[in-house]
């Protein structure tokens, strides 16, 4: 219920919340790591300026790279924001 709370903050429809739901079950490998790296390297960015524009830790950042999905939906929103991009992008 928490997840679902902090989601409808962010002004997601109700459908929406239930297709992230069901899709974090499956979403194992299926972060697209390559927009992460290649917004990086575009802006000559480090690790920790990264996950600053994020607001996120330097390991949450890690367990991403390493397909550890034990962290907040929450964070994927705050990565699409920072890429410019929707969050089905962030999934291959």
């Amino acid at each position: 219920m928490a997840i679902s709370r902090s989601l409808r903050q962010l002004g997601l429809a109700r459908g929406t919340i239930l297709l992230l739901k069901q899709r974090s079950k499956i979403m194992c490998n299926t972060i697209n790591k390559d927009l992460i790296v290649n917004f990086m390297e575009d802006n000559s960015l480090t690790v920790s300026q990264f996950c600053h524009m994020c607001h996120m830790g330097r390991g949450v950042y890690n367990k991403i790279m390493r397909n550890d999905y034990n962290f907040y939906i929450t964070v994927l929103f705050r990565i699409a924001r920072t890429l410019g991009v929707k969050i089905s992008e962030l999934f291959i």
